[in-house]
């Protein structure tokens, strides 16, 4: 079947196949009262009614006979247009309902409908994480024409849906630029904000947005830094973003030794949490789905078994510090790292020393698995499996150290990322940081090994 696709979201197009189909005013009007009623019948006095009496102000009298040989010959260029090789009521697009109070239905899959699909795209993105939702949204929004539903705003009934619409479209795009500045794309983020508030210039809440990213803006080129280390490959690079947003690199994210991926009430596993997004945006929110990735990843590795009575919730099975369970995630790897203890009431402990084994057993397998693509994570030791012996220029100075270390005898990957999340990002000591790397580097290039 030719496939047909109607579009209201600005001057209304009838599209079937390759050709636009020419419909005249009246009956491009009662196609579209149709459309936004798709899969449902209109009664015939509704269309005459609300479309074709609406134009003389008299929507209210009794239709008369004339009223409904000018519906017959709407729908009959309407049948046509859509359907030419089923003509009048063979067609299947669009069919009758006889009865005392006949009616027409239109019988297009929603989605071929520009409206239809606009508001499905919008609302879906509701039950995604921002890593599904922003092309989602993006989608969305590129369906959207300047005066949506332009041929009919004339008429009264089509208000409440423009209304409707002009709603969802601002949802969208204030979900799209919260979403874009989360994962550090600030530029992205700035240029939806101005026009936003351009488009709505009576609103402080649209300028106090754009003049916020204006400032985050600005002020993030310090901290979003390059570190060439001196070796042919392998730069180090600080990024304010979302982790799990990363999507040219392979991700690695900690674990405590038992790998807990329950996030049930936030009893074992917070939902806020890295690990907890990580359930919810890659796996569905079903973290048995990730916990049985990790079991068969990690078989064959040594582990032992806890007693139910020492710890009487989440998973008991225990793996030596640093373990490493590879995952396959679309087209990368999110390399799960062991590097915390989970004590028996689930809470999660670490040491310096601890993480930098952890790590030291990290970058070989990354060398092994990653093909030299970049690699980010985020400052390990700093979220619930705190090291508090250490705050985060520290951590991130292990971090590049025990990177450098292996990567100055073999080549890891192209770049080291560590990314910093936005709602952390105001309390960063950029110059403690810019040490803390420095001072890596230097150990690096002085002393091959730590």
């Amino acid at each position: 079947m030719v496939a047909v696709e109607l579009r209201v979201m600005d001057r209304a197009e009838l599209i079937r196949g390759l050709h636009r189909r020419h419909l005249e005013p009246r009956a491009m009007a009662v196609l579209i009262r149709l459309a936004m009623d798709v899969g449902r019948t209109v009664r015939s006095s509704e269309l005459i009614s609300e479309v074709l009496r609406a134009v003389s102000h008299d929507p209210v009298s009794r239709p008369g006979r004339n009223d409904e040989l000018h519906l017959y010959k709407c729908i009959s260029m309407i049948r046509t247009a859509l359907d030419p090789d089923r003509r009048g009521r063979l067609s299947t697009l669009l069919t009758i309902d006889s009865g005392p109070n006949p009616g027409y239905r239109l019988n297009l899959d929603p989605d071929a409908i520009d409206v239809w699909r606009f508001e499905r795209l919008v609302l879906d993105s509701l039950g995604l994480g921002p890593l599904r939702a922003i092309p989602q949204l993006q989608e969305a929004l590129t369906l959207w024409g300047q005066r949506p539903l332009v041929d009919v705003e004339h008429l009264p009934w089509a208000r409440p849906w423009i209304d409707r619409l002009r709603e969802l479209r601002d949802q969208a795009s204030l979900r799209l630029i919260r979403y874009q500045r989360d994962s550090g794309r600030y530029d992205r983020a700035l240029a939806l904000a101005h026009s936003f508030a351009a488009e709505h210039p009576g609103d402080p809440a649209a300028r106090a947005l754009a003049a916020e990213l204006t400032a985050v803006s600005g002020s993030s080129d310090r901290r979003n830094r390059r570190y060439a280390t001196g070796f042919h490959h392998g730069e180090v690079t600080i990024r304010i973003g979302d982790l799990l947003e990363q999507d040219d690199a392979h991700l690695v994210v900690g674990f405590g030794d038992t790998f807990e991926t329950n996030i049930a009430g936030n009893l074992i596993v917070s939902r806020s949490s890295l690990n907890g997004q990580l359930v919810e945006r890659f796996y569905g929110g079903d973290g048995r789905r990730l916990g049985k990735q990790i079991a068969a990843a990690l078989r064959g590795t040594p582990s032992t078994v806890e007693n139910r009575s020492a710890k009487p919730h989440g998973n008991r099975r225990r793996y030596p510090n640093g373990t490493v369970a590879v995952l396959n995630q679309a087209d990368r790897h999110i390399f799960a790292l062991a590097y915390s203890t989970v004590t028996g009431d689930n809470r999660a402990t670490s040491s310096p020393e601890q993480l930098r084994e952890a790590l030291l057993r990290l970058w070989p397998t990354v060398e092994r698995y990653g093909q030299r693509r970049p690699v980010a994570l985020g400052i390990l030791g700093s979220g619930l499996s705190r090291v508090d012996e250490m705050e985060r220029p520290a951590l991130i100075g292990l971090i590049v150290n025990t990177y450098l270390a292996h990567h100055s005898r073999t080549r890891i990957t192209d770049e080291l990322r560590i990314v910093v999340h936005p709602k952390d990002a105001a309390s960063l000591d950029v110059a403690a940081i810019e040490e803390a790397i420095t001072q890596a580097i230097a150990a690096a290039h002085g002393v091959r090994q730590i």
